[in-house]
């Protein structure tokens, strides 16, 4: 096994596939690596160090550090989404007397309108189990658990629910592991470290992340007042980042914006009438 860390480049036959699209980069004849784990005969790590990825994934998922390292992080990973598999499942399966007027057993109000109790579809005393329990237990699957019943999710299914259900921390730790390549025989795994970034630059700095905008652009988060701000994996700030950062503060009307990268030199960028505030996350 060779090992490089992230942002290195390295030689791939074949190229990955579509999923990890997003983990490495082709630049003339190499990859540019994006994401933490073992991929193939490579052991990834983290840029800016395991600590900084642990510190990540505690804030954002409540997960524990483990042994550390690589074999960790897979552990951690996959203990945390188990428990909140079953939280989730125990939430959304179950006898719910309340709305069960008409004594047609199981229901589920969050697939059913509670207020129309006989168009239920229930058989008995038990229903189906609820079709994202099933895509996650298909997660679950290909993590190499024995699972009996699953279903494979259509295409683009993990990240439609993590937009419905943007609060739901399993859907956002679906998304994480979905994206990477958990259970896939030797081929090993890969974390989705970029996104990870985003959401911990979120919970540290108090940003939200923005809904529906007029135009086709939006910033990651927006701070309490407003100021749009912007989460950058990457190893230091680019033009074209300072652009993206005056362009949001724009739209939005704001006189400042802030750029969030892992680990920066701290200054201020003024253009036009905007300043551009560049912050380390770590």
């Amino acid at each position: 096994m060779r090992t490089v860390k992230e942002y290195d480049f390295v030689p791939l036959t074949p190229g990955p596939p579509g999923r990890l699209r997003w983990a490495f980069r082709k630049v003339g004849p190499l990859y540019q690596v994006r994401g933490v784990g073992k991929y193939r005969d490579l052991v990834i790590e983290p840029r800016w160090g395991w600590e900084s990825l642990y510190r990540m994934l505690s804030s954002a998922f409540g997960l524990e550090e483990g042994r550390g390292g690589v074999e960790g992080i897979e552990d951690a990973v996959r203990n945390r989404f188990l428990k909140l598999v079953e939280e989730y499942a125990r939430e959304r399966v179950g006898y719910r007397e309340a709305f069960n007027v008409y004594g047609r057993g199981r229901i589920l109000p969050h697939r059913y309108d509670p207020l129309k109790p006989a168009d239920l579809p229930a058989v008995g005393d038990e229903m189906g189990t609820p079709v994202e329990v099933l895509w996650l237990r298909y997660l679950l699957h290909l993590m190499g658990y024995d699972v009996d019943d699953y279903e494979e999710p259509p295409e683009g299914a993990f990240r439609l629910k993590f937009y419905e259900e943007p609060e739901e921390e399993v859907w956002k730790l679906a998304y994480v592991i979905y994206s990477g390549m958990f259970g896939w025989g030797n081929v090993g795994f890969l974390v989705n470290t970029p996104y990870l970034f985003e959401e911990y630059v979120g919970r540290r700095f108090g940003g939200r992340r923005v809904g529906d905008m007029e135009w086709d652009i939006r910033p990651d988060f927006v701070l309490k007042d407003g100021t749009p701000m912007d989460a950058k994996y990457k190893v230091h700030p680019t033009r074209s980042d300072v652009y993206q950062a005056f362009t949001y503060a724009t739209l939005l009307g704001k006189e400042r914006a802030v750029l969030v990268y892992p680990m920066v030199e701290e200054r201020d960028i003024r253009l036009g009438d905007v300043l551009i505030e560049v912050r380390a996350a770590f």
